[in-house]
């Protein structure tokens, strides 16, 4: 309980460090097969959009009816869905091991709050990256399924045992 506590203490004095951590939001596209109908769901973040997938006439990503069978990059993808989940973002400095000690800085700085209210440093990281299916040109190329890809940063589930 007492480990919990300074968890908290460390998690809620993060702000004061600099800044609170970056947030970015993943959107979420369908692709269709055009024989079965069956979708698959793919996510991206603004910075990087979808790119445009050949056609090979069964899987379907853009407006086919209202845009034509080559797909672009400047056509919308199906079903998109703006911020169905919210990370922190991969590109935060402080997701990054900047004084090379083998951490992540951010970890670093909870570690050093927890010592500093009374606790026991943590052993591993409280963050994991991502993964989600993000990119339907590598599920049509490869053939045999998506690629997944770290779009930011979650954080650990942890309970009281």
């Amino acid at each position: 309980m007492k480990q919990g506590l300074f968890l908290f203490l460390a998690l809620m004095s993060f702000p004061a460090y600099s800044n609170e951590l970056s947030i970015t939001s993943v959107n979420q596209y369908t692709c269709k097969k055009s024989d079965s109908g069956v979708k698959n769901y793919f996510y991206y973040i603004e910075r990087y959009a979808p790119q445009a997938v050949q056609f090979d006439g069964l899987f379907l990503c853009h407006d086919v009816s209202q845009y034509g069978r080559n797909d672009s990059v400047l056509f919308p993808r199906l079903e998109t869905r703006q911020a169905v989940f919210s990370f922190w973002d991969s590109h935060d400095d402080r997701f990054f091991d900047i004084d090379q000690n083998g951490k992540m800085d951010v970890d670093d700085k909870i570690n050093e709050l927890i010592v500093n209210y009374g606790g026991e440093p943590l052993l591993s990281s409280l963050f994991f990256k991502s993964q989600m299916p993000g990119s339907a040109e590598n599920y049509v190329i490869a053939g045999n399924g998506p690629s997944f890809y770290g779009l930011g940063w979650l954080m650990k589930p942890f309970v009281r045992t």
